[in-house]
């Protein structure tokens, strides 16, 4: 069975990949079969199939920016500190990789 990533447990997937369910923002992106996504929801999946489509109204659609979200282990240190830079943080250099991405997912 598929598995959330681990630095957003709360993820879910979609066809285009991981997505976090509040936002909408691509965590992950890589196509998940149809059937792995039936497996993660389990029972869910079938009880609302047979409730037909849900129509949603222009009026009741938020617009949300989807930005995609970096997967920080596939980061350098450099990298990291780098994009901890953009966004405004100042993490010390001297701390392992591993002690910067726990400060980048909180």
């Amino acid at each position: 069975m598929i598995q959330p990533p681990n630095f957003a447990k709360d993820a879910v997937p979609t066809p285009r990949g991981w997505v976090n369910p509040k936002t909408g923002e691509l965590l992950v992106s890589r196509k998940i079969k149809q059937s792995d996504i039936d497996a993660f929801f389990g029972s869910w999946v079938e009880e609302t199939k047979n409730e037909g489509p849900v129509f949603l109204v222009e009026d009741d659609i938020a617009e949300i920016e989807v930005i995609d979200a970096p997967v920080f282990t596939s980061m350098t240190k450099a990298q990291l500190l780098t994009y901890a830079d953009e966004i405004g943080m100042d993490i010390d250099p001297s701390i392992t990789k591993r002690e910067i991405i726990a400060i980048l997912e909180r």
